[in-house]
């Protein structure tokens, strides 16, 4: 289960296990195990072990030039080529598992906010089959960097909780008007029939605009959230109406007016 960006297992502890003893490699493995269903770990899984095998690639090198010419010598010059190699791939692909993480972010929000697919099992196969505690470890972690609005898992379905629509309420009763009995004389000081007529249509005709501008309100379409595409690295954040924030992939700033 997604808890935060934190690794499992320190990297600079696999630093310094791998200078002095060269033992690190168990510890990855392990790494990588704890990391099974958690994407972004998955992607600085792989471009840890893109460094780590470029500095054992240095320290192979630097044993190999100890025993120059002998089949020590030789051992130790392969595997500098061995852990170079492999330190390459490494980095390559933690790169573009960084592009595949930031598409895939993309598409969780344009099916979760666009085509309300809610589903765990449906988005699960919608982005390539992963698997659905893959799935969820993602949506939870973009909620917790703002990129979906807040919601819950529940029976294996996403439920977003958005607040109540603040709607005009009229609590002040509206006054019909100004009844005489008709065996009472009238009073000069109250205001003449005609006049209390007036005021009752005047006061009914102010109900009817209220009550017309409540349903142009109400049948007005409210702004939805957007994806916006980042100028700086092409990657899309969704944001809430009126919102601004810095891209989590490269920090250009977004606003949510650039969507328009």
């Amino acid at each position: 289960m997604y808890k935060g960006d934190k690794m499992r297992i320190n990297g600079v502890l696999l630093f310094i296990m791998t200078i002095f003893y060269m033992s690190s490699i168990p510890f990855l493995l392990l790494r990588y195990y704890l990391h099974r269903n958690l994407s972004y770990h998955n992607v600085k899984d792989w471009r840890l072990t893109g460094t780590l095998l470029f500095l054992m690639s240095l320290l192979f090198l630097s044993y190999g030039g100890r025993y120059l010419d002998t089949p020590l010598g030789n051992g130790f010059t392969a595997m500098f080529f061995v852990c170079l190699v492999g330190g390459i791939y490494c980095k390559v692909r933690g790169r573009r598992a960084t592009r595949r993480l930031g598409d895939r972010y993309d598409r969780y929000g344009v099916l979760l906010m666009q085509e309300k697919v809610t589903s765990i099992s449906d988005l699960a196969a919608e982005v390539g089959g992963l698997n659905k505690q893959r799935v969820e470890n993602d949506l939870l972690r973009m909620r917790e960097h703002g990129l979906l609005p807040n919601f819950s898992i529940f029976g294996g379905r996403v439920q977003f909780h958005y607040p109540p629509a603040n709607e005009p309420v009229y609590s002040q009763p509206v006054h019909t008007g100004y009844s005489q009995p008709d065996d009472q004389p009238w009073n000069e000081d109250e205001p003449e029939p005609g006049a209390v007529s007036m005021l009752l249509a005047a006061a009914l005709q102010g109900v009817e605009n209220g009550i017309k501008q409540m349903k142009e309100q109400k049948q007005r379409p409210l702004p939805q959230p957007m994806v916006v595409q980042c100028p700086g690295c092409g990657s899309g954040t969704l944001l809430q109406p009126g919102e601004s924030r810095a891209c989590p992939y490269c920090g250009s700033p977004l606003t949510y007016a650039q969507g328009k």
